[in-house]
């Protein structure tokens, strides 16, 4: 098994004759006890460097809790977690300004510069890459109230504001644990981080948060990375200047008191944000009835080879116009029905694990101009029902191990990949739980 351990920090590898393309690595490390967002997030950057990103800034990312002070940096991709990054590199900006909230942009160097501020925001005052909400999902603090019956988006251009609903609306952070203002001892942070040659996934959590009454638990998780191939669990990477566009997706999931308190959505989804009488939402002129939301899901394509810019996030529950749901965050069926036959099945992007349940992959991947047939394969989900937080199971995904001829897996030689489940994204562990790639080329598991 090659598993290299090192205090915390987990790295594995697996060998290209295993993976029938790429060679591969996988470095993971959690960490807990985090009482100050400042200091888990200096703590995060320092793994990302020490992981193969480099450091743009010249801002110190040290932690002092004697000085504590706003933690600012511009990461970008190296050979080593982007084996496009000659061609197609690609940044991500973490910005902790204060001990309780963090915010996060992902954009090529164009948005984010050397001089490593914000995002440039386009015409609407929306900053490129943001990693919360989004125009076209949660209303941003360029909107008003608007004509009843037609979106915000079409109306926040044509409309001019009403005074007496003329607030702006706060950027949705990545991180946000006001609620436990004065109270972070009592409610301390965790963290799991893994890095791959194709990106990286990053998580932070509340401790023992799981029981909240009525809205989700408070976490928040990102997974940037160029798709695989469904067959060979190989990134997306065609050097034809003619053929792929060689995406980078980015994926997000945000649930926090604040999210829970400042925003509602009708029985179709559609989300508002509650206006100061808490009926009549920002984009509506008459008051509707909005149940809680209770986090978000969303995604975006943070570039393409020749397209140097992010798009919107959008919803990645949902089928809108130009993009497809990529998962189902509420409560779920995974159990499958067993046969003999289904023991060895491994078809599209699920996996049997146990051959009773089964975990599924973010797919049917799409940018504004193509559909991808990859997956996602450094975050999976499953029904809360199947696993609980902090858990792993082992999957042979990919067909991953020594191969005969025809390129089969021999009896026994299958490697498999450790998927670690983070907290589920409702109260008392119900809906769905996320899992985190944790280990790639790993023995099999335990027979019952």
């Amino acid at each position: 098994m090659a598993l290299n351990i090192n205090g915390d920090v987990y790295t594995s590898t697996m060998a290209a004759p295993l993976t029938s393309g790429d060679s591969q690595f996988l470095t993971t490390v959690t960490r807990d006890g985090f009482t100050d967002v400042r200091e888990m997030v200096a703590d995060w950057i320092a793994q990302m460097i020490a992981g193969g990103f480099t450091q743009v800034n010249r801002t110190p990312i040290d932690f002092n809790p004697e000085n504590p002070q706003n933690i600012e940096a511009v990461l970008e991709t190296t050979d080593a977690v982007n084996n496009l990054h000659d061609e197609e590199p690609w940044r991500i900006r973490i910005t902790a300004d204060s001990q309780y909230t963090c915010q996060i942009q992902v954009a090529t160097p164009l948005q984010l510069g050397d001089d490593y501020d914000e995002a440039i925001p386009n015409l609407r005052g929306y900053t490129c890459g943001h990693v919360g909400e989004s125009p076209h999902t949660v209303p941003h603090n360029y909107r008003d109230v608007v004509v009843i019956g037609a979106s915000s988006a079409v109306n926040s251009v044509k409309n001019a504001p009403q005074p007496s609903h003329g607030f702006n609306v706060k950027t949705l952070n990545f991180v946000d644990v006001r609620e436990f203002n004065g109270m972070l001892r009592a409610y301390p942070m965790s963290y799991r981080l893994s890095i791959s040659n194709r990106g990286f996934v990053f998580a932070y959590w509340v401790e023992s948060d799981d029981q909240s009454a009525g809205d989700s638990p408070t976490q928040s998780w990102i997974c940037v990375q160029r798709p695989v191939d469904q067959k060979t669990g190989n990134a997306l990477q065609d050097p034809d200047p003619l053929g792929s566009r060689n995406p980078v997706f980015c994926m997000y999931g945000i649930y926090n008191k604040h999210i829970y308190d400042s925003y509602g959505y009708t029985a179709d989804r559609d989300i508002y944000t509650y206006d100061m009488d808490g009926q009549v939402p920002i984009g509506m002129a008459s008051p509707v009835s909005l149940l809680p939301l209770s986090g978000i899901v969303q995604k975006f394509t943070v570039r393409e080879k020749d397209v140097l810019k992010p798009t919107y996030p959008e919803d990645a529950t949902r089928n809108t116009r130009d993009s497809n749901a990529w998962l189902n965050e509420v409560q779920q069926q995974t159990r499958v029905e067993f046969r003999a036959s289904s023991e060895t099945t491994n078809q599209g992007s699920f996996v049997l694990a146990g051959a009773k349940y089964v975990i599924l992959y973010p797919n049917r991947l799409n940018t504004k101009r193509f559909r991808y047939q990859h997956d996602l394969d450094m975050i999976a989900y499953t029904s809360s029902d199947v696993i609980a937080p902090q858990l792993t199971i082992k999957v042979n995904v990919y067909n991953e191990g020594n191969k005969d001829s025809e390129g089969k897996v021999m009896e026994n030689q299958a490697r498999y990949r450790k998927y670690t489940a983070l907290t589920p994204n409702n109260s008392y562990n119900t809906n769905m739980t996320v899992l985190m790639l944790t280990e790639i080329d790993a023995d099999a598991p335990p027979q019952n």
